[in-house]
Parts: structure tokens; sequence; C-alpha cells
């Protein structure tokens, strides 16, 4: 009998930063992120940004491949 996982999986997105919290200084992720709560300093992507409704990134970005906004951005964008 095959085993079924109950586990789901998040593609593309290894990072979260949940509500209420914050990182600050300088963040560098592999893959993706999702940004749900507050990120200041230097966020750099090698996949996806996802910033969420609640999400607050006041950083300088390199995303090396989409950026998804919902909430609020003070920043400069760069692509890789």
């Amino acid at each position: 009998m095959a085993s079924r996982s109950n586990k789901r999986e998040r593609v593309g997105v290894e990072t979260v930063v949940g509500e209420g919290s914050t990182l600050e200084g300088k963040v560098v992720v592999a893959e993706g992120i999702r940004v749900d709560g507050v990120v200041t300093g230097i966020l750099e992507v090698g996949g996806n940004i996802r910033i969420g409704t609640t999400g607050q990134v006041v950083a300088n970005v390199i995303c090396g491949k989409d950026a998804v906004v919902a909430g609020k951005v003070e920043t400069t964008l760069d692509g890789v």
C-alpha cells in the first residue's frame, strides 16, 4: 500500500518571514522568499520574492527572478 504524505510543499520558497517578525541587516536567500513581516537592510534573493499584504521591505533588493508585491516596499530593485 502506498503511503500518502500530508506535507504541503512550498515550491520556490525556502524562506518565510512571518507576520510579526523583523529581519535587519544583510539577508541572502538562495531560492525564494515570502515576506509577511518586516525586512530592512539588504535583501539578495536568487529566486522569486513575494511580499504579502502585511509585508514591508525597506531594503536594497537584488532579485534573481520575479517580484510579486502586495505589501509595502521602499527600495531600489535590481535584477541579476
